[in-house]
């Protein structure tokens, strides 16, 4: 009886282990092959004019970050990063936005932002909202 059951044990614990070990192991594939077809955008930090306007500062931002939607609305596309059970990544947020000026500099002034996050350059209509993506800075210092 003592031998069946130490078979019977060792038969367990190897199953478990090949069981947990697959199971690792696909987590782990899964993920990096999710992570490694998301898109990869170009964004660019915000900067602050300095101004504070109605309890918030205005940012400059390039203008082709500056969408519109069917109704006429303007927002941009922001890079959020969030941590959950797929891994780190990011995820296209939109905000609307308000365009105060734009300049001669294809740089335009916007209020809306309450948080300082990069913002999604030139991505066009590939992008949707709520989209993951792998960021890539546009911003020199930052490489």
């Amino acid at each position: 009886m003592k031998n069946r059951m130490e078979r019977r044990t060792t038969v367990f614990l190897a199953f478990m282990i090949v069981f947990f070990g697959m199971t690792g192991y696909l987590t782990y594939y899964s993920r990096v092959v999710y992570l490694g077809n998301l898109p990869a955008v170009t964004v660019i930090m915000p900067e602050r004019t300095g101004d504070l306007k109605n309890g918030r500062y205005t940012y400059v931002v390039p203008e082709d970050s500056i969408k519109v939607d069917p109704m006429g609305k303007t927002y941009i596309l922001t890079a959020r990063y969030q941590t959950d059970i797929i891994g780190e990544r990011y995820l296209a947020t939109r905000i609307d936005v308000w365009v105060l000026e734009r300049r001669d500099d294809n740089m335009a002034i916007i209020d809306g932002m309450v948080r300082e996050e990069p913002v999604l350059t030139g991505a066009g209509d590939l992008i949707g909202i709520g989209d993951s993506i792998v960021v890539i800075s546009g911003d020199e210092d930052e490489r």
